[in-house]
């Protein structure tokens, strides 16, 4: 069972409070793409879920590196409707249909054996194991209330 420590959400607030962020850093076309509210909701949710040691993660031609290609890569994945953004996908999809997404996605040259996302199995395995953990969260919380 998860628990929230309210004194260091306080005290992460407070810090981040201080913080100043520059406007145009909110104006990144992946904090304002066009798509409903669950859609975005599950682009965000994936994409941090699988965002840990993304320094080798990067596309030289379009100079983006880390979290700015994981960024490119889930936009293009809205543009292009990928089944991996839509309700359902990942409860009936394998690792190696995630493995095949993320080739398709992070490469560079339009080839996907050039998937400078690494560890697929690793990251794959992880996001189809909190996508279950959430789902199974969510059914037992609606079945007792």
């Amino acid at each position: 069972m998860v628990e929230v420590n309210k004194d260091q959400c306080n005290k992460i607030g407070k810090i981040l409070g201080e913080v100043d962020i520059r406007p145009s850093f909110m104006n990144r076309e992946f904090l304002n793409f066009d798509a409903d509210r669950e859609t975005k909701l599950r682009v965000y949710f994936i994409s941090a879920a699988i965002c840990h040691q993304t320094y080798n993660l990067v596309n030289k031609p379009e100079n983006l590196f880390g979290w700015d290609y994981l960024e490119y890569g889930f936009l293009r994945m809205v543009r292009e409707r990928n089944p991996m953004l839509h309700p359902g996908y990942l409860s009936i999809c394998s690792v190696e249909d995630l493995k095949k997404t993320c080739k398709r996605h992070f490469h560079m040259m339009c080839n996907p054996s050039n998937c400078t996302l690494d560890r697929l199995d690793e990251r794959a395995s992880m996001l189809l194991e909190i996508c279950h953990d959430v789902r199974k969260t969510i059914t037992a919380k609606f079945r007792f209330n």
